[in-house]
């Protein structure tokens, strides 16, 4: 009998434990499941918002590093660029340096839209008349001219003893606008329509 009633205890306290279980996972661990899930779920939230402004940072790190760059090198290739109130000075070191190469200047056009603010390009044409080595003495020059200019049209031709070279092409001028420099401080430009 002993044994039958350990036997019925057992099975009790079993039972009690398994509600008591049961009852507690359903009403407490319940509880826990749900804030536990919520939790995960805004961390996930937080570290996909972290990665997304890791990557911003890192572009925007990169891109203001090559804007730092392009403004170095903006400031390396000013200086070689004519400037609007200077631009005169080209076309007199042209004369200047035909005469001293013993050249005829026959043409020196640099007819041009107005310009706007910015990066223009005023094309140019000049055409000289004389002995072919003083045509590749002035070339010399102008190879070593301290501005930028381009000649993509070159032509030569011998008429009978003299030689007569026509250069077309354009200079690129430089126009800063108002805003382009304030307190010797590098601003970008805006181009006028």
């Amino acid at each position: 009998m002993q044994t039958t009633k350990i036997f019925k205890h057992l099975l009790l306290s079993i039972t009690i434990l398994l509600l008591g279980f049961g009852l507690t996972n359903e009403f407490l661990f319940d509880e826990w499941e749900q804030s536990l899930a919520q939790q995960e779920t805004a961390l996930t939230k937080l570290q996909q918002e972290n990665q997304a402004a890791e990557k911003y940072r890192a572009e925007r790190d990169a891109l203001q590093e090559k804007v730092a760059e392009a403004e170095k090198n903006y400031k390396q290739i000013e200086n070689y660029l004519p400037v609007e109130d200077k631009f005169d000075q080209l076309f007199e070191d042209v004369k200047v340096h035909a005469r001293q190469a013993n050249l005829t200047l026959l043409q020196n056009d640099n007819f041009h839209q107005p310009y706007k603010a910015g990066l223009n390009q005023s094309p140019l044409t000049i055409q000289l008349r004389g002995r072919f080595p003083d045509q590749l003495k002035f070339l010399s020059w102008l190879s070593e001219y301290s501005r930028v200019i381009v000649f993509p049209q070159q032509e030569v031709t011998n008429n009978g003893g003299d030689t007569v070279m026509l250069l077309k092409g354009f200079a690129p001028v430089d126009v800063a606008d108002k805003t382009s420099k304030k307190n010797g401080e590098f601003v970008a430009s805006v181009l006028n329509p």
